[in-house]
């Protein structure tokens, strides 16, 4: 039967007959109730492939959802690693700088911190340590403030990370303090001498 048999038969224009095929629009009730007669049959049966297709569509909706959820919250677990794994970087830099050069490469420490489970235990008691050691040079430095971040560093890698970062701030910034003071000492050295150090 041809779409303008149909509509003939329906009461309805050709473009009508089309556009329900399109699923660009849908028929009346009462055109539903002719198309069941004249093809003998349910109307369940014709509204039913719509029904699911919109009920698959909205299952597909929410599944996608979750997963695009899921994503989310992975991609933003992976950001935060990486820019851990930054900060791991650069703090085994900056000790190492401490050090004189000495000890292994900030590149092994990060190899060592992303393979080995448990080895961030030892690159914060080591890394404690060596800031502990910084500290004591410095004249700011607590032998219990060093154990609390070595806990805190095993339980919470978070809480250790930002005890750790302080104190190598700490020691950052009383360095420069004394460097300022070393600069500011030779130049009124150098001002009541008379000489050019």
């Amino acid at each position: 039967m041809s779409q303008e048999d149909l509509a003939d038969k329906l009461g309805v224009s050709r473009q009508a007959i089309s556009k329900w095929e399109g699923m660009l629009s849908v028929p009346d009730l009462q055109n539903v109730l002719k198309i069941s007669d004249l093809f003998n049959v349910s109307t369940d049966y014709l509204l039913k492939d719509s029904i699911v297709e919109e009920s698959a569509c909205a299952a597909g909706v929410a599944e996608s959802g979750y997963v695009n959820v899921f994503l989310h919250i992975l991609l933003s677990c992976a950001t935060a690693y990486i820019w851990h794994l930054v900060w791991v970087y650069r703090v085994s830099s900056a000790i190492r700088g401490y050090k004189g050069g000495s000890g292994l490469s900030p590149a092994v420490h990060l190899v060592l911190y992303i393979l080995l489970s448990f080895y961030y235990i030892y690159w914060f008691y080591r890394h404690g340590h060596d800031i502990f050691i910084e500290e004591e040079k410095n004249g700011i430095g607590s032998k219990d403030v060093n154990t609390a971040m070595l806990i805190c560093g095993v339980v919470s890698p978070v809480i250790g990370s930002v005890i750790l970062q302080n104190r190598l701030n700490a020691v950052a910034v009383a360095k420069s303090e004394r460097a300022e003071e070393g600069v500011s000492l030779e130049a009124s050295i150098a001002k009541q001498t008379g000489c050019r150090m």
